[in-house]
């Protein structure tokens, strides 16, 4: 099977692969309109600090951050990983390469830490084939 190609997604995915795109991203913020929906990612897929790329069939989004602003050091945080169908092997495996990327991206602008599975349909265990070592931070955080 040929590797799958992976491109920056644009504006025009959406009027191509809205149908599943819209939905996942829907569900998780329900709140939102669709309207808003597609502008945020249009914003996103066009900003240098973000990392908007698709396949046929998976769909991911990181973005350089700082989360501690004395330490000054950015990582790249997933935002999600998601593909059109979370059974099928194949397009799970699609959604694993954006890791690779994710790791390319990192290394590219000397980024030591990438924050991942924040909302991936790629099982924990196939992340760790690509970043061998994976760590866990526990955060507390109150609702008020």
């Amino acid at each position: 099977m040929l590797a799958p190609t992976i491109r920056r997604f644009s504006s025009a995915d959406l009027s191509d692969r809205a149908g599943w795109i819209m939905q996942r991203l829907q569900t998780r913020y329900p709140h939102k309109s669709e309207v808003t929906i597609a502008n945020w990612m249009r914003q996103l897929a066009n900003r240098n600090d973000c990392l908007c790329i698709r396949t046929d069939h998976a769909i991911a989004l990181a973005e350089v951050v700082v989360i501690d602003l004395m330490d000054e050091h950015p990582v790249v945080y997933e935002r999600f990983v998601y593909c059109e169908n979370r059974q099928s092997i194949n397009h799970i495996d699609e959604a694993v390469i954006f890791y690779e990327e994710f790791k390319r991206w990192a290394k590219s602008m000397s980024i030591e830490k990438v924050i991942v599975n924040q909302f991936s349909d790629v099982p924990r265990e196939r992340i760790k084939e690509v970043f061998r070592r994976l760590s866990t931070e526990d955060i507390t955080f109150a609702r008020v």
